[in-house]
């Protein structure tokens, strides 16, 4: 009894993450307790496997009949709508933060906006630009392990931060505070032994890889340490999409080498 009670629990905390950060059509939870809400975020690098998998798989058919180019431009589109640009949007809005705040109390205000201001658009469209060039720079063959390893990565990264700094957004209209507020020990275990399986996934000089995307969020993580004293759900969203983005950078680098 109690071993189908923890199943049900578990999938309970997988559908709620699919509800939160996906926009697949699923239907809602009849009830939704705090022991859901706040532990549905270890599966966070399982939405990585969904994300990618669908990512890397579309890819694989668009090239059957499109270019290479155009096929990874029509993926990274229908990743987007799959989580309904979530993730992009966190990364604006920490740009327009970051980038025009000059306190911590600015800074927040600034994220909160739903407007997208100057910093935001130039650093989203640099991100998107950037990984869309990134990945049709690899040898074709290599792109389906890139998608699917990128965003698989690119979450764990996220839940990272999520253990190591503390959350700061204080008002209850911040729409990630349910998922982020009390990530423990136990959810960073099993988001990462979900995530390890990407790097099986790798050869030997790949695995640098998923090292070398750690060292922008390292970088981000000091100035968001020092104008916020920790993270908020935007810049989770940010989180991921620099990391990503610096996986298939890097992933591009050492093939070259």
């Amino acid at each position: 009894m109690k071993l189908l009670q923890c199943l049900k629990h578990q999938f309970q905390l997988i559908h709620y993450a699919l509800l939160f950060y996906t926009r697949i059509p699923l239907p809602s939870l009849r009830h939704v307790d705090a022991a859901i809400e706040n532990h549905a975020s270890r599966y966070f690098t399982l939405i990585g496997w969904l994300i990618g998998g669908v990512s890397a798989l579309a890819f694989v058919v668009l090239n059957e009949v499109f270019s290479v180019e155009l096929s990874v431009l029509l993926t990274m589109l229908m990743a987007i709508y799959l989580t309904g640009a979530f993730h992009e949007d966190g990364l604006a809005d920490t740009c327009d933060g970051l980038g025009g705040g000059w306190n911590t109390t600015q800074i927040l205000d600034i994220m909160k906006d739903s407007r997208v201001g100057t910093y935001g658009l130039v650093g989203l469209s640099f991100v998107l630009a950037l990984k869309a060039v990134a990945l049709m720079q690899l040898p074709t063959h290599y792109i389906p392990l890139a998608l699917l390893t990128g965003h698989i990565l690119s979450r764990w990264y996220s839940v990272l931060v999520m253990r190591l700094m503390r959350y700061v957004r204080l008002d209850e209209r911040s729409k990630s505070k349910p998922v982020t507020k009390q990530f423990g020990n136990r959810d960073f275990v099993i988001a990462s032994a979900i995530a390890g399986g990407a790097l099986v996934l790798l050869q030997d000089q790949l695995i640098w890889a998923s090292v070398a995307m750690g060292l922008p969020i390292f970088y981000l993580c000091l100035k968001l340490k020092k104008w916020l004293g920790g993270y908020t759900g935007d810049t989770l969203g940010a989180v991921q999409q620099i990391s990503e983005l610096s996986f298939y950078l890097a992933f591009s680098a050492i093939l070259a080498l």
